[in-house]
């Protein structure tokens, strides 16, 4: 990481922007050389993990539009799910942490700088990819935290006392403010915002397995939780998240099956469910979930196996379960 990045970084923490502005705020930011635009938003306003996030591509800001509003649509959303979204947004971070909380590597770049921090100031700058931990930010990736840095010390001193509103006050009040470089200087730039939400996938189970279960008799409604556990496993640079599928019997919370895949193995999340319940022999008459995004994941297996499938957000025998194994696995 350059010299500049952390001076950035350091003047990003003595300005604190997070005292007068919300992460939902989004800044866009145009790259001069590619013509990408990824979006700003700081973190921080509640007080704890005082971040800058820069996320790219459509999809990465429909994830953060769910995480902020899913409530509004009335989608379901369990805190696992929350979590997983978090750590799947394609973003990068420049964040605030304690010594503890950075790798080693990123120890020894700043005692080579000759940085010295305290309690929960050391700067960090970390890339997050699907499925993946997060790592070190590249230094391609450090660039674009430098141009967000940057850019960010000159807009959001602009913002304290005078919101998006009346700087768009010429304007259509359904865009953001972009900043991007003309003729060697920057300027703002008015582009519509991005509203739509994401959409969890559908994915197709195996015909194969599916008829496999269909061979079996029915047996009592079911239960089913698919998540992340947010504990990565593998080497720092390729550690990923492992997800659980977690099935219960519905009315009286014994638990039916547990496993747990990783998805970078190639075996999409359906199967991977319905590997488990071929294991422990079931076809259920009925399956319930408390979540938006499992829903999504066993729609179409749903309807292959001709089984009701219905999202309830009080599901006390799946709670009791899912709550026992976040425990065990120490993991929200």
């Amino acid at each position: 990481m350059t010299t500049r990045l952390y001076d950035l970084a350091d003047q990003f923490l003595r300005l604190a922007p997070w005292t007068w502005m919300h992460e939902e705020q989004l800044i866009g930011l145009q790259h001069p050389d590619t013509n990408e635009i990824a979006w700003i938003s700081i973190m921080g306003a509640a007080g704890n993990h005082r971040t800058l996030a820069l996320y790219l591509g459509t999809e990465a800001v429909q994830r953060f539009n769910l995480i902020q509003q899913h409530n509004d649509h009335n989608i379901l959303l369990t805190r696992a799910d929350i979590v997983s979204l978090i750590l799947e947004t394609r973003q990068l971070q420049a964040t605030f942490a304690f010594r503890d909380e950075l790798f080693p590597h990123e120890l020894a770049s700043i005692k080579s700088l000759k940085r010295k921090y305290r309690g929960e100031n050391w700067p960090a700058f970390r890339s997050f990819r699907q499925s993946l931990a997060p790592v070190t930010a590249s230094p391609e990736e450090a660039s674009w935290l430098e141009l967000a840095l940057e850019q960010s010390l000159i807009v959001a001193p602009r913002l304290r006392h005078d919101p998006f509103a009346n700087l768009a006050a010429n304007t259509d009040h359904n865009v953001a403010l972009v900043r991007s470089r003309s003729s060697g200087s920057w300027q703002d730039s008015w582009h519509p915002e991005i509203t739509s939400i994401y959409s969890f996938p559908e994915p197709e189970p195996s015909e194969l397995l599916v008829a496999s279960i269909r061979k079996l008799p029915r047996s009592k409604p079911v239960a089913t939780s698919w998540h992340m556990i947010p504990e990565p496993v593998g080497k720092p640079g390729e550690a990923f998240f492992p997800y659980l599928s977690l099935t219960v019997e519905a009315a009286s919370g014994k638990i039916v099956s547990i496993d747990t895949a990783n998805p970078l193995n190639g075996i999409s999340p359906p199967d991977s469910i319905l590997r488990a319940w071929l294991k422990v022999g079931i076809n259920p008459s009925a399956i319930l979930t408390n979540s938006a995004a499992t829903a999504a994941t066993l729609a179409a297996t749903a309807r292959a196996l001709d089984t009701p499938l219905h999202i309830n957000p009080h599901i006390p025998a799946l709670d009791v379960a899912a709550n026992g194994l976040a425990d065990f696995f120490g993991q929200i």
